[in-house]
């Protein structure tokens, strides 16, 4: 709680899901400031703290208080949904609030954090999403898709829609032996790190022609592309992209970010200062490779 956010997100660098420790921070000081340090153990209190939905209020308030909540997480769904042969997809929030429903009318009084922790267990070790162990398993003699051979049709889960890849160009700002930094902002994707200036190609643009629009846009002023740097590749949850990463200087005028968006002028050595995405870690051997 005392930290400050750049502190936490350093900390939590190169684990993704970023709005995971923002929430975590904020719910550390809220507890601080609000509770007296003590973590509220009722539901409508819980469930305010920043970050919590319904499965960390679930599986936390189940295991520490044995408060009777289902926690509904990914091995919960396949055991169930095998278990009373239920063949709705589980991508959609209805299948998973029919389980939900029916858990809650069984869940036992008194042993909530231990049936829960069993359940999440049984997926994880036995239930498994291939290969499950069926033989060893506790539930095998009322398990509907053991008993009726149709183990593999459950569960059901949509195909995904095919993953978007973005082309991005990335400019690395020279000044002496300084180079330019930006802060994203708090909210949104990757909020509160680090990045090099750059954005996403419009239809048709080049990667030079991408950059040379997008820092004029983000330091309003024009900066001149010195060389190709690299190409990297990243993944992330629902997208791929492909960065080109220029090396650059500007054009005689000093950066004027618009909306007051912080920025430093930095060291190689200073890198390891501030906590930066996965892509742009990916950058940094080229980047220190070119400024030995």
């Amino acid at each position: 709680a005392e930290a400050s956010e750049q502190e936490v997100l350093k900390l939590w660098e190169g684990l993704g899901y970023y709005s995971r420790a923002r929430n975590l921070h904020r719910a550390a000081k809220a507890v601080a400031e609000r509770y007296k340090g003590k973590i509220p153990g009722i539901l409508e209190d819980f469930r305010k703290l920043p970050g919590v939905g319904d499965y960390i209020a679930a599986a936390v308030l189940s295991i520490a208080r044995n408060i009777p909540i289902p926690a509904v997480d990914g091995n919960v769904m396949r055991v169930y949904t095998r278990f009373r042969g239920i063949g709705d997809d589980i991508r959609k929030n209805t299948t998973r609030n029919l389980v939900y429903k029916e858990l809650e009318h069984i869940i036992p009084i008194g042993a909530a954090g231990e049936f829960n922790q069993a359940l999440m267990e049984l997926g994880a070790a036995v239930c498994t999403p291939k290969n499950p162990k069926c033989s060893s398993c506790p539930l095998n003699k009322t398990c509907t898709a053991y008993t009726t051979k149709t183990i593999e049709h459950y569960p059901y889960k949509s195909p995904l829609r095919n993953v978007l890849e973005y082309k991005v160009s990335i400019g690395i700002v020279i000044k002496g032996s300084e180079f330019y930094i930006q802060k994203r902002p708090s909210e949104g994707h990757l909020g509160g790190l680090w990045e090099f200036p750059g954005g996403k190609s419009k239809e048709g643009e080049m990667p030079e022609e991408t950059l040379l629009r997008e820092c004029k846009e983000e330091l309003g002023t024009d900066i001149e592309i010195i060389k190709k740097l690299t190409v990297v590749r990243h993944a992330y949850s629902h997208f791929k992209i492909v960065m080109s990463v220029f090396m650059c200087r500007l054009r005689g005028e000093e950066v004027r970010p618009p909306g007051g968006l912080a920025f430093h002028w930095i060291t190689i050595d200073e890198l390891e200062n501030y906590p930066f995405p996965g892509a742009n870690h990916k950058i940094f051997p080229a980047l220190k490779e070119f400024l030995k």
